[in-house]
């Protein structure tokens, strides 16, 4: 069980930690974006509420033991569906930047 909620623990940190600087780097590139920034927006809110539900359950399971969320244990699946949709709000973003480019 300890080995578990060390993996859990683990694994809550680097979702944390990667998507925290996807939003950092997010804020540093505000000021090169003309367009889209209602998109951004939704990429770097889908990141923060990934991040809040996706790895804040995770460390409640790795604090309190499997079981211990009863009927918010949907709350991970919610987040990791949240962060994906970040990370498809972004890739949009940089298709709409390339081909406004051209």
């Amino acid at each position: 069980p300890a080995r578990q909620a060390d993996r859990l623990y683990e694994l809550a940190y680097l979702f944390q930690l990667c998507h925290a600087l996807v939003v950092v780097v997010i804020g540093l590139l505000l000021p090169y974006i003309n367009r889209n920034l209602r998109l951004i927006g939704f990429a770097a809110l889908g990141f923060v509420v990934g991040m809040a539900l996706f790895s804040g359950s995770l460390y409640w399971l790795a604090l309190h033991g499997p079981g211990s969320l009863g009927r918010l244990s949907l709350l991970t699946p919610v987040g990791g569906t949240s962060l994906l949709i970040g990370w498809v709000a972004l890739v949009v973003l940089g298709l709409r930047e390339n081909f406004a480019r051209k």
